[in-house]
């Protein structure tokens, strides 16, 4: 079953990098280099490929608005490490 907040995430991260064609470019480079193929997770994906034209290029105001907002909901679709139940105090 696909993660449908995933595939929407994606699709906007997609919509974004493809809105203009230095983005674009720089963004396909970057999705064939060998760095960016190791990654696993989809997430880590997303967040590397954002963080990379951020390292690029400079964003107008509304850009960086439309990345912190990207970079948000990458961060909420991410799970956050659950603490143990059996936590011990050494006194």
């Amino acid at each position: 079953m696909p993660n449908r907040d995933l595939l929407k995430i994606q699709r906007q991260v997609n919509r974004f990098t493809d809105s203009r064609k230095r983005f674009w470019t720089a963004n396909a480079e970057f999705v064939g280099s060998v760095r960016y193929l190791k990654l696993g997770d989809p997430l880590k994906k997303l967040e590397a490929r954002l963080k990379h034209l951020k390292r690029t290029h400079r964003f107008t105001p509304t850009q960086r608005q439309q990345v912190a907002r990207l970079t948000a909901a990458i961060a909420s679709l991410s799970q956050s490490p659950t603490q143990s139940q059996a936590r011990r105090v050494v006194a």
